[in-house]
Parts: structure tokens; sequence; C-alpha cells
């Protein structure tokens, strides 16, 4: 099993096991929802800043713009979610936006998306 669906295993079987604790059902559901946004927020990010492709790479290029790197992360961060284990593979969008040698305003681009998705929850 991969390691970034442990958590949701074990919150699945954790509520499999007490079907009539709400409080467990409500936390694995959470987490299930919490995935999907994150996922749906990196695909727009990265359709939008014209870099889709990224999704079909597991591998990252070589970073040489940390300050963009970092800049992105850090706004993702405090304007919609923290990353988790889970999320934290989507980040090779942010790389692949930051090498990609277009001269465009990624943050400003990173924060329309964030305005249309993250701060509606």
């Amino acid at each position: 099993m991969e390691s970034k669906k442990i958590k949701l295993e074990y919150l699945r079987r954790r509520w499999e096991s007490d079907k009539n604790n709400k409080a467990y059902k409500l936390e694995y559901e959470n987490e299930i929802l919490k995935n999907k946004l994150i996922l749906s927020v990196m695909r727009q990010v990265a359709e939008w800043a014209g870099v889709a492709h990224a999704f079909d790479y597991k591998e990252y290029p070589e970073i040489t713009q940390w300050d963009c790197y970092k800049d992105l992360v850090q706004t993702f961060e405090d304007e919609c979610m923290k990353f988790t284990e889970y999320t934290l593979e989507y980040v090779r969008i942010f790389v692949h936006m930051c090498e990609d040698p277009r001269n465009y305003d990624r943050k400003a681009l990173l924060r329309k998306v964030i305005d249309k998705t993250c701060k509606k929850i």
C-alpha cells in the first residue's frame, strides 16, 4: 500500500470497527473530502499555469528556482491548507511552475485558484 493511503485506510478500518461512532465516520469522510479537494485545486493550478503535463510525471525537474518554489508552497499553506503526506506529491506542480521558462506571475495565478476554490470551504 502506498504510504499516502495509510492514514485513509486507518481511518476507514477504525470506523468499520465501530460503525456507531459518528466521530470516526466524520473523520474518515472529512479526510476523503480533503484529499479530493487538494487534487481538484492542484489540477486547476496546473491547468491554469499550463503545466497540466506535470500530473503525468512522477519525477520532478531539478529545482533551480528555490525562492519561487518556497513562495508558492508557503502561499498555498497559508491561504488554502497545509500539505499532508497524501497531498505532498502534488507539490511537483509548483516545481513545474517555477521551472517553466515562460514569464508570468506565478503567485498571482496561484492566488486566483485559491480564491476560486479554497476560500469557499
